[in-house]
């Protein structure tokens, strides 16, 4: 379902989609867990980006850090669910 608060178009939330499932396959996580965490960072951007050229590149590293983060505090034993 194509969110229009989120995406301009079809081809926009397509060309995000395609950076969502290569995140999924490279953090070896199921699309589900991304894209809810991708879409809040990509809201988050959106918001003060000026050129929307590039936000999937800065939201998909922000979802790797977020990630690599969770995964620490897991880990550690520490609630990961403060961290996003």
């Amino acid at each position: 379902m194509l969110n229009k608060a989120l995406y301009t178009d079809s081809q926009d939330h397509l060309r995000h989609l395609h950076y969502i499932k290569l995140l999924a396959e490279e953090l070896k996580r199921p699309v589900q867990e991304i894209t809810p965490v991708y879409e809040e960072i990509l809201m988050l951007l959106k918001e003060q980006a000026q050129i929307h050229d590039y936000l999937a590149i800065f939201v998909s590293r922000r979802v790797r850090l977020t990630f690599h983060k969770i995964s620490q505090a897991r880990s550690a034993g520490q609630d990961w669910r403060q961290l996003i």
